[in-house]
């Protein structure tokens, strides 16, 4: 008879009712005869729209079935079942978009991966939520203990510390244990208490930078090229560095280049303003992010 559904490597397409009733009318009066009456007052024609509504029905609530088992547009029961294929269970009083969005941000085991788990902290928190993995037996130079995550919550995150304790706890693989100074409890799919450890990070290190530019003569430099490049440096800044990211130089040249009429640039940093410049990288500890504030950069054209 009709065929209603079809199946492909891109999923379930299903055929409207009208579709269905022409294939079937077709198929009819390929049996029986073009003078087939199959007009919709016919016998033979409430015959067909009979035979269209019934696989139309049957059609749509495959393509049902299928949709529920789609993680993109699963819900209730049926997101609880992915999710315990996944091994991830719903949180108490989790709604499906929530826990939608935790099981897309884990990997098809069911256990977070480091990326993941970095993209829904972030989401979850914000953007500069960093975080660090020791896969060592041994404790690595930063004190985090062997086989430990560390995350680290600068201090524009406005969460509380059950509120951050809930979002790793919401994301990372069971049985991996957290690291850090500061800790707030969340609680599993059946109330019970979890309490996970976190870093709030309450400072900043404020570097020094010194640029040197050649004037590209084919564009006009500013007169004020100094405090436009300085100004244009500072604000990269704000969104570049996050905590535990190391200064690199050779990055700072695509801002400075905002500013017209620049041929070369050089970029050094120092901690104090007066010794120890370099151009090379400058580690930043995970604990501490790095601040260039504009009146800490000196712009110099030769």
């Amino acid at each position: 008879m009709a065929t209603a559904i079809s199946v492909s490597a891109s999923g379930i397409s299903v055929k409207s009712y009208r579709e269905i009733r022409n294939e079937l009318e077709a198929k009819f009066k390929g049996l029986f005869g073009d003078e087939l009456d199959t007009t919709p007052s016919s016998p033979d024609g409430q015959l067909i729209d009979l035979f269209a509504y019934a696989y139309s029905e049957a059609a749509e609530a495959i393509q049902g079935a299928a949709s529920a088992l789609d993680l993109d547009s699963s819900y209730g029961v049926f997101l609880d079942n992915l999710g315990a294929l996944m091994g991830i269970p719903r949180n108490s009083g989790e709604d499906d978009d929530s826990y939608r969005g935790r099981l897309v941000s884990s990997d098809t085991t069911g256990f977070a991966t480091y990326d993941a788990m970095l993209t829904y902290l972030r989401k979850e928190l914000g953007s500069s939520v960093t975080m660090k993995v020791n896969d060592e037996p041994e404790t690595d130079g930063d004190g985090i203990p062997g086989h430990h995550i560390a995350v680290y919550i600068p201090e524009s995150v406005t969460k509380t510390d059950n509120e951050i304790a809930q979002a790793i706890f919401d994301c990372k693989a069971a049985g991996v244990p957290t690291y850090g100074s500061s800790s707030g409890t969340a609680e599993d799919m059946v109330g019970l208490p979890h309490i996970m450890k976190f870093n709030r990070i309450e400072g900043s290190d404020a570097y020094f930078m010194r640029i040197t530019i050649t004037e590209y003569e084919e564009e006009v430099l500013p007169d004020d090229f100094a405090s436009k490049v300085a100004a244009s440096v500072a604000e990269w800044a704000l969104t570049e560095y996050r905590p535990g990211q190391d200064i690199i130089p050779q990055r700072v040249v695509q801002a400075v280049y905002e500013v017209p009429g620049i041929d070369t640039v050089t970029v050094e940093v120092s901690a104090n303003g007066s010794t120890g410049w370099t151009s090379s990288r400058v580690p930043v500890s995970a604990d501490t992010y790095a601040v260039i504030p504009e009146e800490n950069i000196t712009v110099t054209k030769v």
